[in-house]
């Protein structure tokens, strides 16, 4: 243990003889100064010297893990990180700093989820024992290819007040590098396709010590790329005294042995690897979907919401319209194919299509796809409108008759319907609004300038600057350089100059200020993306286009390159 370096302290690192002469050398009378101030002095000297004893003397061990920062959120992403505090020790301030580090690699995914399509997950698995404390990090960045993740990994010796380096952990295992590096490399070979160790791939990444000096190693490597037609894949295992076990191999079921749960330290909130079974951590994720990504109501689009069409457009936003942690916007579309009377009810029997608008936020519905299944709606007329008391969606194993009897429809309408959907088609008995007519509206209200079909999204913004080039004297140009037909034979093409931060806020449509009661938008500093001009392959000119006043417009006009 560091003991404090101060003009009454006595450390005990030379054992007692050094501390029976310290004591000596203090208790000898001084010749310029008085003896009741020697005897202070030795009484103050015998004080510190048996406070410093009962600290050192005893290997009292002081530090404990903390957790700096435990995110969870809704798309998916997870940063836990721990902090050793109790100990100031300049090895404990060194694993701190290394710690904090890792964190701020993956800041990014709590200060800006939608910055990209990825999310990432650092588990922290602390263990703590009566002299050791054992911390590690597993990461990862999703979507991911050819790699169980990556390994950090500090182990810090309570009584001693140090690091312990993987050579003492070695020698404490009573084992070496190559042994581990066999052990992996026999693993491989091992294996259905017996696939042969990149050695340069093999590294220890950890360990841990637990009880008994019992070490645990982390190791790291991949199979040699293009052996038996395989990818190279950078696995991660732990050893534990000659035996080997291969992370992935477990992480599928619920039995964990990277570090097993009942060794890591119980915290308050749980770690993500002692509530992923139970599917959400104790104080549920943090909400990151910006507004404009969920699917709008009847009334925020300026339609009826107590009418047919709006209570079951509305009712279909209860269902899987809206994936938390999407960057995706999903605009339903109910078609009504049946319908049966019961008591005071209709029950509606419907296609439920769905139009998914790809990361809408940067896209603003340029890039789009869909998907469809079937849904019962179950209708009460109120006297001034209508209310929808029971919505249920699926049936994508499965045929539409099948879906809807499984619901409770009669059996001869869900034959009829079955057969219609073999032959020429179901029928159609009324429908919601087409995708492509909310669209519009949804953009004119999410963002706070107008929105139409010239700047909705960014390739639309550069054609309507391209439509308006011929007059001028850059178009001039271009047509003096390659012919009269160069705006049938001009290609675009895109790249992202800067990336946007992208939020959502309530602003007052008059004075553009952020109000709790004001119109929800899209707030960003804008992406920027160059657009390129190709003749048959020769490159022409460039201008570049924004999205940081919400729809997409110019943002630096036509530079010629030729």
């Amino acid at each position: 243990m560091n003991c404090p370096h101060t003009w009454f302290s006595t450390e005990l690192r030379g054992g007692k003889r050094l501390l029976r002469r310290r004591l000596r050398d203090v208790l000898r009378p001084a010749p310029k100064h008085g003896r009741a101030l020697a005897a202070i002095m030795a009484a103050l000297a015998l004080c510190a010297g048996a406070l410093v004893a009962c600290r050192s003397g005893s290997g009292e061990a002081t530090a404990y893990i903390v957790m700096d920062t435990q995110y969870y959120d809704d798309r998916g992403s997870v940063l836990e990180i721990p902090q050793i505090a109790g100990d100031d020790s300049p090895d404990a301030q060194a694993i701190n700093a290394a710690l904090l580090e890792r964190k701020a690699a993956y800041q990014v995914y709590m200060d800006d989820p939608f910055q990209s399509g990825t999310w990432c997950e650092v588990a922290a698995f602390p263990v703590t024992t009566e002299r050791y404390l054992n911390l590690a990090l597993l990461e990862n960045v999703y979507p991911s290819y050819g790699t169980d993740g990556d390994l950090y990994a500090w182990v810090y010796d309570r009584q001693e007040g140090r690091s312990v380096t993987v050579e003492e952990a070695l020698d404490l295992a009573g084992t070496t590098e190559d042994t581990l590096r066999d052990a992996v490399a026999e693993h491989l070979a091992s294996g259905e396709l017996s696939l042969p160790l990149d050695e340069d791939s093999f590294s220890i990444r950890g360990f841990r010590i637990g009880e008994d000096n019992d070490v645990t190693f982390y190791l790291q490597g991949a199979n040699v790329d293009g052996a038996e037609g395989m990818d190279p894949w950078l696995g991660l295992y732990t050893w534990n005294q000659g035996s080997l076990h291969r992370y992935q191999e477990t992480i599928s079921s619920d039995v964990d042995t990277f570090v097993p749960a009942e060794l890591v330290d119980v915290m308050d909130p749980p770690l993500w690897c002692q509530w992923r079974t139970m599917g959400a951590p104790a104080d549920g994720f943090v909400v990151t979907r910006p507004l404009a990504l969920w699917a709008p109501t009847t009334a925020y689009l300026g339609l009826d919401p107590a009418s047919l069409e709006g209570v079951l457009y509305d009712a279909t936003l209860n269902l899987r319209t809206s994936e938390p942690g999407s960057a995706d916007l999903c605009l339903p579309r109910v078609t009504v194919v049946g319908s049966y009377a019961e008591g005071n009810a209709t029950h509606y029997l419907c296609i439920l299509h769905r139009t998914y608008y790809y990361d809408f936020l940067l896209l603003r519905g340029a890039n789009q796809g869909g998907g469809a299944d079937y849904a019962v709606f179950t209708v009460e007329d109120t006297g001034d409108g209508f209310a929808v008391t029971n919505a249920v969606d699926g049936g994508d194993d499965m045929s539409p008759g099948a879906f809807y009897q499984s619901q409770g429809a009669p059996a001869d309408l869900c034959a009829q319907l079955d057969a219609a959907y073999e032959s020429e088609g179901m029928p159609i008995l009324l429908r919601t609004f087409p995708a492509d007519e909310l669209l519009p509206l949804y953009l004119s209200r999410c963002f706070l300038a107008p929105v139409t079909a010239e700047n909705q999204n960014m390739e639309a913004a550069a054609q309507t600057f391209m439509d308006t080039l011929p007059v001028t004297a850059r178009g001039e140009a271009l047509t003096a350089a390659f012919g009269a037909d160069v705006w049938e034979r001009l290609t675009l093409s895109f790249t992202q100059a800067r990336t946007a931060s992208l939020r959502t806020a309530n602003l007052d449509p008059d004075t553009g200020e952020e109000s709790p009661d004001g119109t929800p938008v899209c707030v960003t500093d804008g992406d920027e993306w160059r657009v390129d001009l190709t003749v048959d392959g020769t490159q022409a000119g460039h201008f570049s286009v924004t999205n940081a006043a919400g729809p997409w417009t110019l943002s630096r006009g036509l530079v010629l390159d030729i």
